[in-house]
């Protein structure tokens, strides 16, 4: 099965020959399709290094012609079935091309990205960017003006100097697929993909901001009670004294702690009561005075 399959017209050929030329380019087997690469001579009897450079020549067109084939639908695979690869690439640029700004973008490509192949000759390069410029010469309408041209090549610059993105290759690949490369074209679809991305990183932006909203809550949610050390309690427990009104603070205060002057009644009538010897035969009773109230201690009377 075809790796990049295209169902071949006039409208996808420049996809084809873009995709199809990078993998014969990486191949090193562009030379096999863009110009008439003849056999090596072989003489009688062929020697062993004729023998190789003949077996090499062969796998390098097959492989050509492979990269060239699979590509292809059935019925441009019929259409140059037996041909070498550079026949099958001639016999489908004279089917397919058409004078039209989508193919005079990519004959711009063409003349663009001809570079000089490993241990080529200058004067064979400098014939291969002859011959490109030729085919995007040929492309051009009958009477086009300097003008035309100019705005031309200034609509195929922009796009091909766009920055290396996934996202700019896919934008670039639209851009050929929709038939149409004119300067107001261009512009218009420039535009129209900056509302689009425009667009697109604003609903990232609140999205994240949203997903973060929910993280904040769930952390806050999910944080753990503060552990109250022995310290801390009492800090807490001062706190709530110094809350409390004047007026239960003193209340609370005198009930707990007795002043110095009780402690010291206290001490005074217990050191002048004489204690009771349990084995005293005295007379003991408690008298209770006559003039005593309820607030008053009883006092205990000898007699």
């Amino acid at each position: 099965m075809a790796k990049d399959f295209i169902m071949l017209s006039s409208e996808t050929y420049p996809i084809f020959v873009q995709q199809t030329k990078a993998a014969l380019l990486a191949a090193q087997l562009w030379k096999h399709a863009s110009t008439q690469v003849s056999p090596p001579k072989q003489t009688t009897p062929a020697k062993d290094v004729e023998q190789r450079e003949l077996r090499i020549y062969d796998e390098n067109e097959e492989q050509a012609l492979g990269i060239i084939l699979e590509r292809l639908d059935a019925a441009n695979a019929r259409l140059v079935d037996g041909k070498t690869a550079f026949e099958a690439w001639t016999t489908l640029s004279t089917t397919h091309v058409t004078k039209t700004a989508n193919r005079q973008y990519q004959l711009y490509q063409e003349l663009a990205n001809t570079r000089q192949q490993p241990n080529e000759a200058l004067p064979a390069y400098l014939q291969q960017m002859q011959e490109a410029a030729d085919c995007l010469s040929a492309s051009l309408a009958t009477g086009t003006k300097a003008d035309d041209i100019i705005s031309m090549l200034t609509t195929f610059l922009t796009i091909s100097n766009l920055k290396s993105t996934e996202e700019n290759e896919s934008f670039k690949l639209n851009l050929s697929v929709a038939g149409k490369v004119d300067s107001a074209t261009i512009a218009k679809s420039f535009r129209t993909e900056q509302t689009h991305r425009d667009v697109a990183a604003h609903t990232k932006e609140a999205g994240l901001a949203i997903r973060l909203g929910h993280h904040r809550e769930e952390d806050q949610r999910q944080a753990p009670l503060p552990v109250l050390t022995d310290r801390n309690e009492e800090q807490c427990k001062c706190q709530a004294q110094q809350q409390q009104p004047k007026g239960a603070s003193a209340s609370k205060a005198t009930t707990a702690e007795p002043s110095d002057e009780d402690e010291s009644e206290t001490v005074s009538m217990a050191s002048s009561t004489p204690p009771l010897s349990p084995n005293s035969s005295a007379n003991v009773d408690w008298i209770t005075d006559s003039g005593a109230t309820s607030s008053m201690t009883p006092h205990r009377h000898w007699i």
